[in-house]
């Protein structure tokens, strides 16, 4: 506990930054622009469907853009980058702040979803990744606390924001603060992230790993990266599509939304104690060794789910969901400069996250689709457990001896 208290001390600004990244990442986020949905649909009068089409259409550019823009972070200085990313996000809250058409809110949406939910979790976990070595678990879990913290803080301010002010000056407000960070986020990383990160690893080149620099286009060649990618599609895509449909099954299993939805305390607490503690597994450990440990959570949580229907379940699986989440999202981050090196890191991650951000944007369709098919939530989860635990052992066989 002494070491991992040292370790944040020694490093606390370029932490700091990835924390501060990951937290008004939540301004992209699904959970924000949630809370907009009604007064959206109203001030454009779009119905359920035209508005989920608006945003899924902007989600899925984003995520194809991503490709290209996440691997500029390879070429540009760190400081330029974070400046453009931030510029884009505010930009984007701004123009859905003024927006006089739902097409220039489209476009809005897009900047927000790219630049927030995109880029801004991207450029945090690329600068963990590629400026830790030795304690690269650590800081991507510490980093990724922004997550929840603001899934916390973000929905308390908007709402207050639209019962005050209205959802266009909430919305102004949320450009200004990204803005306002901009020069904190500067300032964080105006020493260089190598001479920061000196208390943190015994290498001696800390911006660059011992793996071999692999290009992107050598990793697309390579069959590891797709039995990699597939369990890290995984639990987004699993856990959006529960989430989506939740109302169907609370239904299904005789929960009242209440009861659900208080239930989801334990899924941010799960979270944030797979943040504290994966870190170090992750330093430790090997990869392949450690998968089983972070996607089990998830799995037992699909066993349940098949098996079981009482209220006690909700807190549960949630809990564990939070676990997987949280546990599976640091071990992912180390994955990729363990297998291909830092060099080239930001390509790479580039088609992790895109692809990432297309699952989530499937789930709530595909999900639907076979809900409105009249399948039954116990063969959902089971398809997901398989489905889970192939992916899981084809990705440990693929990683064994590798990372």
């Amino acid at each position: 506990m002494r070491a991992y208290v040292r370790f944040i001390g020694d490093n606390r600004r370029l932490l700091a930054f990835g924390v501060l990244l990951c937290g008004l990442s939540g301004s992209g986020q699904t959970f924000l622009i949630a809370l907009f949905g009604p007064a959206l649909r109203g001030e454009f009068d779009l119905g359920n469907a035209a508005f989920g089409s608006l945003y899924s259409a902007a989600t899925l550019a984003s995520g194809l853009l991503l490709l290209w823009a996440g691997a500029l972070i390879d070429r540009m200085p760190l400081a330029q980058f974070t400046t453009l990313v931030m510029a884009g996000a505010g930009l984007g809250a701004l123009l859905l702040a003024a927006s006089p058409a739902w097409w220039v809110a489209g476009l809005a949406l897009f900047l927000l979803r790219l630049c927030g939910q995109g880029l801004m979790t991207h450029l945090a976990q690329t600068s963990m990744a590629r400026y830790f070595e030795a304690g690269r678990g650590k800081a991507l879990g510490l980093a990724a606390l922004g997550l929840p913290l603001g899934e916390a803080v973000f929905p308390l301010l908007v709402v207050t924001g639209n019962a005050m002010l209205g959802w266009r000056f909430t919305w102004l407000t949320i450009a200004v603060v990204l803005l306002a960070f901009l020069p904190l986020l500067l300032t964080l990383i105006r020493v260089p992230p190598a001479a920061a990160n000196a208390a943190a690893s015994t290498s001696a080149d800390r911006t660059a790993s011992s793996t071999p620099a692999w290009r992107r286009g050598d990793v697309l060649r390579d069959p590891r990266f797709y039995a990699v990618l597939a369990t890290l599609l995984a639990p987004p895509f699993i856990v959006t599509g529960l989430f989506i449909h939740q109302a169907s099954l609370a239904e299904a299993k005789g929960w009242t939304m209440a009861q659900l939805a208080s239930s989801f305390v334990f899924y941010a607490g799960g979270h944030v104690v797979a943040l504290l503690t994966a870190g170090p597994l992750v330093d430790r450990f090997r990869s392949a060794a450690l998968l089983p440990v972070m996607l089990g959570p998830m799995a037992v949580a699909l066993a349940l789910l098949c098996a079981f229907d009482g209220v006690w379940l909700a807190p549960v699986y949630l809990a564990l969901a939070g676990l997987t989440v949280g546990g599976a999202g640091t071990l992912f981050g180390a994955i990729w400069p363990r297998l291909y090196g830092v060099r080239h890191l930001g390509a790479i991650r580039a088609v992790a996250q895109a692809s990432m951000v297309l699952a989530t944007a499937m789930a709530p369709a595909a999900i639907g689709a076979v809900l409105d098919q009249g399948i039954a939530w116990q063969a959902i989860t089971v398809a997901m457990l398989v489905f889970l635990a192939t992916a899981t052992g084809v990705a440990a066989a693929a990683l064994r001896g590798a990372a």
